[in-house]
């Protein structure tokens, strides 16, 4: 009777337990990979968000808006900056990029939206050496795109702290230069 009831918890705990991790076939090579690509390119992370859809960031299948500056391109852009959206956790698939470290992009396009998955060739730069000896040499942007309105606000938040602080600095220097009088 004991074995019977080990059984049964058992089989119960084995259908009742949901799973949800990311399951991806091994890439194929660089060249193919390439040309089922929408877009392949080398760029700079800049800004990482996560999407302000009211999802809860607990919540696997919540995304991630990654700007890029864009280096080289082999396929599917002209800009010099691109957003590319992806799952926030890797058991979505989604892929985890670090701001300010370089990458190896494969992206597919959906609707006006760029898209990477953990399932593509998208990696370090640095670690892209297969990839970038099939590719061979990629062009450069050509297409311009403007700083957004968040990014000059950053910049000048960044402009206006320097100001700030050298002024301290200077005022620091001419109050000790009197007091030493």
């Amino acid at each position: 009777m004991k074995r019977i009831f080990i059984i049964f918890i058992s089989i119960f705990f084995l259908f009742s337990l949901k799973g949800y991790a990311c399951s991806c076939v091994p890439p194929d090579t660089p060249e193919k990979e390439l040309q089922q690509a929408g877009a392949v390119f080398s760029g700079k992370v800049i800004k990482v968000e996560e999407d302000k859809t009211g999802a809860s960031s607990a919540n696997s299948s919540s995304q991630v808006s990654v700007t890029l500056e864009v280096q080289e391109i082999w396929k599917g852009i002209e800009e010099n900056r691109i957003v590319v959206k992806t799952e926030q956790h890797s058991a979505s698939c989604g892929y985890e990029f670090k701001k300010n470290r370089e990458y190896l992009v494969y992206a597919q396009k959906q609707g006006n939206e760029w898209y990477v998955s953990l399932c593509s060739r998208t990696t370090i730069l640095a670690e892209a050496g297969e990839d970038l000896k099939a590719l061979g040499k990629g062009d450069p942007p050509t297409t311009i795109v403007a700083s957004t309105e968040s990014d000059v606000v950053e910049i000048v938040k960044g402009w206006g702290i320097a100001v700030f602080i050298l002024t301290l600095l200077i005022g620091l220097y001419y109050f000790i230069r009197e007091t030493n009088k």
